[in-house]
């Protein structure tokens, strides 16, 4: 049983490879849309950062955080959003896939089906993102080896969670209907709340930023990590993370057979 499961996650790193490697091929025939959007994204990240610095510098700390905490935010954040979105570009789009019927192409190519809708796609932004939020680590005043080998680690386990959030909340999709203008924006929610100092959050908000928009896993308790290592924390980020990934693939493939059964009629006009 181990074997087939190694085997199994081999075919699927070997898929994604492949899918990424063709995808990349692809958007390099449009040298100028890729570079202006992924400079775009560097852009955009960058004014959004100049306004915290604005900030901290009228008011200093914030609940412990200052600029090197915000740019260990911004660069765990933006870093695990970019490999997500890079690596498995259609999770913020599965809910409309299935309402207009895009998934039926999927359905007859082997298995597993979500592995192949998942890095079938990528995001030319989020590629800046990625960029971006990796040169970001290095001036966040927490730099060492062991600090970089787990913020790697850290921002992996990001993606993997961003990626098992989407999906999950769009395989809802499956029992009612068209979810995509919840599905679309719920899920985007975990990177406007993950863009915060952890201290602004109180009481209800905290219990939000823990369960239903998991904030919490994907950026402040990664940068708890950094700044102070501890295997307990790091123990309860694994385990919350693989809570994700698997209610999303749980949710995901039972909501398929309802799709393959017919319960889910899509109209193509």
């Amino acid at each position: 049983m181990k074997t087939f499961r190694l085997m199994q996650s081999i075919k699927k790193f070997r898929l994604m490879i492949r899918y990424l490697k063709f995808n990349l091929s692809s958007q390099m025939e449009y040298r100028g849309n890729f570079i202006l959007q992924t400079v775009g994204m560097v852009i955009n990240d960058v004014f959004l950062l100049f306004f915290w610095w604005i900030l901290f510098q009228k008011v200093g700390t914030i609940k412990d955080y200052g600029m090197n905490e915000m740019l260990l935010v911004y660069s765990i954040t933006t870093f695990s959003f970019g490999i997500s979105m890079t690596l498995w570009g259609n999770q913020s789009l599965i809910s409309r896939m299935i309402m207009t019927g895009e998934i039926d192409s999927f359905l007859i190519l082997p298995r597993p089906v979500l592995s192949h809708i998942l890095v079938s796609r990528i995001s030319l932004s989020a590629l800046g993102d990625l960029v971006f939020g990796f040169f970001l680590f290095f001036f966040s005043g927490y730099l060492s080896l062991l600090n970089f080998l787990l913020f790697i680690l850290l921002g992996v386990m990001g993606a993997v969670l961003l990626c098992a959030y989407n999906v999950l909340f769009h395989s809802f999709t499956f029992w009612y209907g068209d979810f995509t203008a919840v599905a679309e924006v719920v899920p985007d929610s975990i990177i406007t709340f993950s863009l915060n100092p952890e201290g602004i959050y109180t009481s209800v908000s905290k219990v939000i930023i823990q369960t239903v928009i998991p904030a919490m896993y994907f950026s402040f308790l990664p940068v708890r990590l950094i700044k102070e290592f501890s295997i307990f924390s790091f123990l309860f980020l694994l385990i919350a993370d693989t809570g994700f990934v698997l209610a999303a693939h749980i949710v995901f493939y039972k909501g398929l057979k309802r799709y393959e059964s017919g319960n889910l009629i899509s109209k193509k006009i």
